[in-house]
């Protein structure tokens, strides 16, 4: 029942953040970037298997939905979380970063100017987006049992 609620939840965001981008004459494709997604999502991971096992955060995960977690895989999976959420935010600054130097660098060519202002700004919405819908609402639940 908790997936399923959490699921609803995600793509009840989702449509929501869909029809104001609509609503406002914009189109869902401007925010898919290659770049953007590898940085920030590419980096947290890697970041992330340097720590944990790709089964230790499938457990965390499953932390989340499962009654019968203990309170020591609870605390674990909630300082996944917390980790997963510091990763995200840190190479989303990563990518601004990068994309501040490189807009500094060729300042002269105004043609780059857009595509790499919009390289920083879409890997910040992604680690947003990410913490929205995957940490933030995992943590909660984790904590929740904590309690």
């Amino acid at each position: 029942m908790k997936k399923l609620r959490y699921v609803v939840g995600i793509l009840l965001f989702l449509a929501i953040i869909s029809l104001c981008v609509y609503g406002s004459g914009g189109t869902m494709i401007v925010f898919a970037d290659i770049l953007s997604a590898l940085i920030t999502v590419g980096v947290t991971i890697v970041l992330l298997r340097t720590g944990w096992t790709f089964r230790e955060m499938g457990q965390a995960f499953s932390a989340a939905f499962n009654e019968t977690t203990d309170r020591e895989g609870l605390k674990t999976a909630d300082v996944f979380f917390a980790t997963t959420g510091n990763y995200l935010s840190l190479s989303a600054a990563f990518s601004i970063l990068i994309s501040v130097i490189i807009i500094l660098k060729n300042l002269t060519d105004k043609d780059m100017l857009g595509p790499n202002l919009a390289v920083a700004l879409i890997s910040l919405l992604y680690a947003v987006l990410f913490q929205l819908i995957i940490v933030l609402p995992m943590r909660g639940m984790i904590q929740k049992k904590l309690k």
